[in-house]
Formats: structure tokens, sequence, C-alpha cells
């Protein structure tokens, strides 16, 4: 796989790993949060080992708890810390039960979530999160591809968007490096799918509570184009955050949320592979 010097050097100044392939506020600190999360991590890995097991097939609607308590030691973990101790409070998610995940967006599909459906086995709609959000005004969300909100993010949001926007150029451009200098197209989440090493760089932190929504937008000036021919590498926006929220969102770089997304900035990053703060 050939690396230019360019990428080589955007690699090692982000400090980023790169697979090789052909909430409103700031952290929530609860302690009924925090315990949210790691059963819900450990939900993850129980999920992934039954998966395994039954051909890629997500957990069965109304039987979910029972087919993956194989997969776990600790029965505690279908609870949420902040129900009463005869409720569960996690609820699989009706749209993705029973599903074959390959059909599924691992990156926008919550499989397991906070729910006000409180009994064993719960299968409903994310619709029927708690409102406001049981911890402090959010909700545990576990999402198909692993991600759950909150593990171990400490830093404020604006820095993780930082790092966010800056892993999706670093992959952009190994991406431009293995396609003849050519940037990807208006797909790029698609594209750049096999070079990012945690999907959840896809979406904007603000939006880590909010199915269906990302919050990046790709530049529309360099879709498509030669990263070779690009004049000012340094000077040049390839992602943003944007107004657009859909996947796969190309805009052009002045349409960035008004006032900023982070105490009125927007994290950006460069086609060299910097970041920056921009305010509107």
């Amino acid at each position: 796989m050939r690396k230019s010097p360019l990428v080589a050097g955007l690699a090692m100044a982000a400090g980023i790993t790169i697979l090789a392939c052909g909430g409103t506020g700031d952290q929530i600190t609860t302690a009924d949060f925090q315990a949210a999360v790691r059963r819900l991590r450990s939900l993850s890995t129980a999920a992934d080992l039954y998966m395994g097991d039954n051909d890629d097939m997500t957990p069965l609607a109304n039987s979910w708890m029972d087919g993956m308590e194989p997969y776990t030691a600790d029965p505690n973990i279908f609870v949420s810390p902040a129900v009463d101790p005869a409720d569960y409070g996690f609820a699989l998610n009706a749209a993705a039960a029973g599903r074959n995940r390959s059909t599924l967006d691992a990156i926008a599909t919550v499989l397991i979530f906070d729910s006000n459906v409180l009994g064993r086995n719960a299968t409903a709609a994310t619709s029927t999160q708690p409102n406001p959000g049981r911890y402090n005004g959010s909700n545990g969300l576990l999402y198909l591809d692993g991600y759950v909100p909150g593990y171990n993010d400490t830093s404020p949001l604006i820095d993780q968007s930082l790092t966010r926007v800056r892993a999706l150029a670093v992959a952009t451009s190994v991406y431009s490096a293995d396609y003849d200098d050519v940037l990807p197209r208006s797909n790029w989440v698609d594209s750049t799918t096999p070079y990012v090493k945690r999907v959840e760089y896809y979406r904007s932190p603000v939006f880590d509570y909010q199915p269906n929504q990302y919050g990046y937008a790709y530049n529309i000036l360099v879709v498509g184009g030669n990263i070779t021919t690009i004049e000012n590498p340094a000077a040049t926006l390839m992602y943003f955050d944007a107004n657009k929220n859909q996947r796969n969102a190309v805009d052009v770089a002045t349409n960035r949320p008004t006032p900023g997304r982070y105490n009125g900035e927007n994290a950006v990053s460069y086609v060299d592979g910097h970041t920056g703060r921009l305010s509107p």
C-alpha cells in the first residue's frame, strides 16, 4: 500500500493509529451515569459474542436478555443503575432486533438504551427514552458499532471534536494515497470507513446522544479532487462542524453553526491534517 510523505507526516503529527486496508453539556460525571456506561460497554461485548454465534443476527425482540445472558458473568449489566431494583431500565431497540447487522448502519443504529419500558427483555422504540434523561438530562446508549457515549470521554466537547475531525482528515489523506491521490467523492463516510479506527469519529460529540445525527460535513471544494493539486493544504478546510447533520454531508465550508457549537466555536480540520477552532 503506497504512502505519500504527506500522509506519513500527517499520521505522525496527529498521533493517530490508522487501519491499513486495500447530551448538550460537557462530560456528565454522576456515579449512576458512569455505572450505566460501564454496563452498556459490557453489554456491547456480550452482544458481539451473541452475534458471532448466531450468524451475525442481532438479539431477538422480547428475549434478548435471555439470549445474551450466557455471554456474561454478571446479570447486573442488564439493569440500569438509576431504576428501582425491581426493574431493569435498559431496552433493545425494536427497529434493530432480529436483524443481520450488515443490513444496519452500525454508526447510527442504537442497539440498547435507557428506556421507560422497565421490564426484563424490554423491546421498544428509541422514543421511549426518559425525557429528561435519566442521568442529569442524558440517557445511556449503546450503538451497534459498540460505541457508548461517555466511555472514557472526559475531555471538553471541543477537544473531542478536534480529535475526531483530525482523524477524519488523516484517514482521508491515507485514502487518497491508495487511490492515485484522488480524494473521496460525496460518499466520503463509506469510502473512508476502512481507514478510521473508531467509527464515532464520524459524529460530532454533541450528537452522541441523538441517533441518526452526525454533524460533520466534507468541504465541497475538495470532493473528488486531487490532493496534490490543492495549492495551500494548510489553509484549505477538509472537515468541519456543519449545519447539515446527515450521513455523508457535503457543504460549503462557511455553512457552520452560528453561534459555534462549542461555546461559540466550531472544530475544523485542514487538508494538511492540522485542526483549528473557528468562530462563525
